[in-house]
């Protein structure tokens, strides 16, 4: 089974002794009629097959993950490839889904999606606070160069104060994700941190998470 997911809705691709596609919203209303209608059709031992779509698959992979379907999300270029390769070539969203179909029954080894609700916040997170690094180290060597020049020509102390604001906010919106993501630390990074004096339980978090469902071949 192959899903095409798009921001407003599921098209849905079924194999069988006859191509079937059908379309649901994508939304938490319209995948549990998915759901529903696949657990009527008995279709539950099929593997099911989405592209990694940023953010709009993600709803519909966990909820299927849930209620007990093997979920697979694959790169755009696998399904790139199986589209060269097609004689007709063509895209559309019932031509997407079908071909997604087609991958979950001719591929083997697919990578299976295993992400709870909170893996997910969690990757979500570690990538917003290397952002706000990136800013902060940023927008620190700015105002340096700033001050210098301020202090120089003689640049408005109220402007310089407020720039000054701004840094500290970047900074509480860093110390507050950081924070957050500390509270999610489990036993296991704890006791990782104990035997990693050095390394805080933050980053072996951010690690963890990062590492988490991939494979690594000696």
């Amino acid at each position: 089974m192959g899903i095409d997911v798009s921001k407003k809705k599921l098209d849905v691709g079924i194999l069988g002794e006859a191509k079937r596609h059908i379309s649901f919203k994508n939304s938490i209303e319209g995948i549990t009629d998915l759901i529903d209608h696949l657990k009527e059709e008995s279709v539950g031992r099929s593997p099911v097959v989405l592209e990694s779509t940023g953010n709009f698959h993600l709803l519909s992979a966990t909820l299927l993950r849930e209620s007990g379907f093997r979920v697979h999300v694959i790169n755009p270029l696998i399904t790139k490839r199986y589209e060269k390769s097609s004689i007709r070539g063509s895209k559309t969203d019932k031509i997407d889904c079908l071909r997604l179909a087609e991958i979950a029954y001719l591929e083997d080894d697919l990578p299976e999606f295993d992400s709870e609700v909170g893996d997910i916040e969690m990757k979500k997170l570690t990538k917003l606070l290397a952002k706000l690094e990136n800013i902060n180290q940023k927008l620190t060597s700015a105002y340096d160069q700033y001050q210098k020049t301020a202090e120089s020509l003689g640049f408005s102390k109220k402007k310089i104060y407020e720039l000054e604001k701004t840094l500290i906010w970047t900074k509480k919106a860093h110390q507050s994700i950081s924070k957050m993501i500390r509270k999610r630390a489990d036993d296991k990074t704890k006791k990782l941190s104990e035997k990693m004096p050095g390394i805080s339980e933050r980053s072996i978090s951010i690690l963890l998470s990062n590492l988490k469902g991939k494979e690594f071949v000696p």
